[in-house]
């Protein structure tokens, strides 16, 4: 199993025939700094050791790590938070079909972004508040206006669960101005 995200990237780096430089992943900030950040936003501080003890999120115009989602730095990912619990914690939206997904709204506070489709403005999170059938830590995709779905029961989970489905549709890249993964399908969707 994939275990973090510099061996995720760099197995993709090298099935797709690419730098681990194309996917522009910043350094990771000190554990100090990191830690303040979360505490100041009452955020839970296993964010730190799941996401960004090797990298700080991507350069914005990067390869997207994640297919159409790049990964937020912590700063743009509590900005989003922020945002998100400001406009849509109390929006309801009926039931999530996936039962491991508590709540009738669009946005938890407990839900931590660290992925986004800048297109979409659809989001990846932590799951920190699963339903009874869920796992705290539960990786869930949450597009804007539709029905959110569980894609890992942890952060490793979602990782080979992630490159698991790339392969699937083999590694391809696109030829425009930007790389970008081409798949035939989004594995969001599926």
């Amino acid at each position: 199993m994939i275990q973090n995200i510099g061996e995720f990237a760099t197995k993709i780096a090298l099935e797709a025939n690419l730098a681990l430089s194309d996917f522009k992943l910043r350094p990771p900030i000190e554990s100090a700094e990191l830690r303040s950040l979360l505490q100041t936003n009452s955020l839970p501080t296993e964010i730190s050791e799941i996401l960004y003890t090797q990298y700080d999120g991507q350069e914005y115009g990067s390869l997207k790590l994640f297919g159409e989602f790049a990964m937020l730095s912590i700063e743009e990912s509590i900005d989003l938070y922020t945002e998100m619990v400001d406009e849509f914690v109390d929006y309801k939206m009926g039931h999530s079909a996936d039962l491991r997904i508590r709540g009738e709204t669009i946005w938890r506070r407990k839900w931590y972004p660290f992925g986004w489709d800048q297109n979409r403005n659809d989001h990846l999170c932590l799951d920190f508040d699963p339903a009874a059938e869920g796992t705290i830590g539960q990786v869930i995709y949450c597009p804007k206006w539709g029905n959110h779905a569980v894609h890992g029961t942890s952060f490793a989970n979602f990782l080979d669960w992630y490159y698991t489905k790339l392969n699937n549709v083999n590694f391809q890249l696109g030829d425009g101005p930007l790389k970008e993964f081409n798949c035939r399908v989004n594995p969001f969707d599926s």
